[in-house]
């Protein structure tokens, strides 16, 4: 019988091997060994990630933003500005490998998938049609869905053959003292990266997006803190004048430094992401307020 480390090989060869089950396979090896680390990456693709986590780069996809005209059809969203447009034509996929899996593989999901916006982000896009369509949608390529799958396949390929390389065969589904030994030595194939940009189910086009108010609390202080990072990023391209422009930057400054502390105070977050929205909601029109608004009214809820 093949050891485990030689079934991962197999299987990271071989397209037709389920993924999710390349997964379980490589989770039972970096328990064996005691791989803490290459084990969170292995759980976060079986289980999902969620807001607050590190996504890893190969689950940013871009699309096309398209809106649907009941005489035309869907029609592609256009912006005068490329740094908007770019902003929102990307998305961190967070969906378990084994959902992604099943959307590709469903007989009546044959063209492109969709990602939703915000409500309040699907408002404003919707606004800017002479006549409104029903229903915006960020449209993603199969080939793209397929590509985290493959880029997942290729890290345990990776892993699998280092091990080997290594000595770390083990015997069945067993490895020696000596082996879990090197496997400490072994060098991650692997680190998880931040990346920016929100993160987003997706699925086939009739399907549609949920949004939960989230507590404020240390958990939640890393998803928080990008949020301050994305409002200083794109401060000027917010179309507020500039009294309002100072105000947002000692309100973000403010923030940073709650967000620093040790344990941080709910309340005072809450009523500094209130102020930002009592300002932003004067940038009337801008599709990047409008999709900071729908962040921060996950947390303090909508207006």
């Amino acid at each position: 019988m093949p050891s485990l480390i030689e079934q991962l090989q197999e299987g990271a060869s071989d397209n037709k091997f389920p993924v999710s089950e390349l997964l379980r396979k490589a989770k039972i090896a970096a328990v064996k060994l005691d791989l803490q680390d290459f084990l969170k990456w292995i759980e976060k693709e079986l289980n999902g990630y969620g807001a607050t986590d590190e996504i890893p780069p190969y689950r940013l996809v871009s699309g096309e933003i398209k809106g649907w005209n009941p005489y035309h059809g869907w029609q592609p969203v256009i912006f005068g500005n490329p740094e908007t447009q770019k902003l929102l034509s990307e998305r961190k996929i967070g969906q378990p490998i084994g959902e992604l899996h099943e959307l590709l593989t469903r007989k009546e999901a044959n063209g492109p998938f969709v990602v939703p916006f915000p409500p309040e982000v699907e408002k404003n896009l919707r606004d800017g049609f002479d006549i409104q369509p029903s229903d915006i949608k960020l449209h993603i390529d199969r080939s793209q869905i397929s590509g985290i799958l493959d880029a997942v396949r290729n890290i345990i390929l990776d892993w699998g053959l280092k091990l080997e390389k290594a000595g770390i065969t083990g015997e069945g589904l067993s490895f020696s003292p000596t082996e879990k030994e090197k496997a400490q030595k072994v060098e991650t194939v692997y680190h998880i990266e931040s990346i920016g940009n929100f993160l987003g189910n997706i699925g086939p086009v009739s399907e549609g997006a949920t949004i939960n108010i989230k507590q404020i609390n240390n958990e939640n202080s890393k998803e928080l803190q990008e949020l301050v990072e994305q409002i200083s990023k794109y401060l000027n391209e917010m179309g507020l004048i500039e009294e309002k422009k100072k105000e947002l930057r000692t309100i973000t400054e403010s923030m940073k430094i709650e967000l620093a502390q040790k344990n941080i105070k709910s309340s005072r977050i809450r009523g500094l992401l209130t102020s930002v929205r009592n300002i932003l909601e004067g940038a009337t029109g801008n599709v990047i307020a409008q999709g900071i608004l729908a962040i921060i009214a996950r947390f303090v809820g909508p207006v």
